[in-house]
C-alpha cells in the first residue's frame, strides 16, 4: 500500500465511520470500536510494522499524516491508533519472534473470536488493542 492509498483509506473511514458518530460517542462516553475494525480491515493497524511481517512496511509521516486525519474526526479513535501502532512496533522490533509470542497468547484476532497466531493478525484486525 502507497502514502496516497493509506491517506485515501483513512480518509474515507474518517468521513464515514468516525465523524458522523463521534459527537454521540463523546455524550456517551462510549469508544468506537467500529473504527477499530475499520481501521483493521483496511490494514492500517500494521502501518509501521515490516511488509515481511504482515505490515505495511510505510514510515512516520505516513503515520503522521494518518493519525491527523483520524485525530480530526475522532481525537479518542487517533489516540487509541497512535498507542495500538506504537505498541504493535515496539513488540515487533523487541526481538526476532516477540509479537509471535505476545499474539499468541489469547488475544482476539478478529470478531469471530479465532485467537491471533502471528504478527499480521495485529494488522487485519484488533488482536494488539484488545
Amino acid at each position: 500500500m502507497s502514502h496516497e492509498t493509506a491517506l485515501s483509506n483513512v480518509k474515507e473511514i474518517a468521513d464515514r465511520v468516525l465523524a458522523p458518530a463521534a459527537r454521540q460517542s463523546d455524550k456517551e462516553g462510549r469508544f468506537s470500536t467500529e473504527a477499530v475494525d475499520a481501521l483493521g480491515r483496511a490494514r492500517l493497524l500494521g502501518l509501521l510494522l515490516p511488509a515481511e511481517s504482515g505490515g505495511l512496511g510505510l514510515g512516520p509521516s505516513t503515520f503522521a499524516a494518518v493519525t491527523a486525519t483520524l485525530a480530526e474526526a475522532d481525537a479518542s479513535v487517533a489516540m487509541v491508533y497512535l498507542m495500538h501502532v506504537c505498541a504493535a512496533a515496539t513488540i515487533a522490533g523487541a526481538r526476532p519472534g516477540a509479537a509471535v509470542a505476545i499474539a499468541a497468547h489469547g488475544q482476539p484476532a478478529s470478531c469471530s473470536g479465532r485467537k491471533a497466531n502471528r504478527v499480521n493478525d495485529c494488522n487485519t484486525a484488533n488482536a494488539c488493542i484488545v
